[in-house]
């Protein structure tokens, strides 16, 4: 009885996550490819997982779409509040806390010109 109550529930959630897709409402390209691996993962992993089998590939599919939707509606607002972490939102992600001596010589040999790279062009 469980088995198909938790079927049901996540079918009802697919289609209402294929609703708001055909509703093409306020949502880009990306949003709505993220919603879709969403609900296909969430139907296609429910499944398999109702009856006791362990996490696969389809679960991977439905946290690419949660990260993928989320990413596209709220990345450029995190990426503005990271940069504002410095006192100074001037578009270059310095965050003072994170002073770690190995990774400061990690990025400064990568801000380094590299001589292979001026050789070939």
């Amino acid at each position: 009885m469980m088995a198909w109550a938790l079927t049901l529930t996540a079918v009802l959630l697919a289609a209402f996550l294929v609703g708001l897709l055909l509703g093409r409402g306020a949502f880009d390209f990306w949003q709505r490819t993220g919603l879709s691996c969403t609900a296909g993962g969430m139907i296609l992993a429910g499944i398999p997982r109702v009856l006791g089998h362990p996490p696969g590939v389809f679960d991977l599919l439905f946290l690419a779409g949660l990260l993928l939707f989320f990413a596209r509606t709220y990345g450029g607002l995190l990426g503005k509040d990271l940069d504002a972490l410095d006192g100074v939102a001037d578009g270059r992600l310095r965050v003072p806390f994170l002073r770690i001596p190995a990774l400061q010589a990690w990025i400064a040999r990568l801000r380094r010109p590299n001589p292979s790279k001026e050789i070939r062009q």
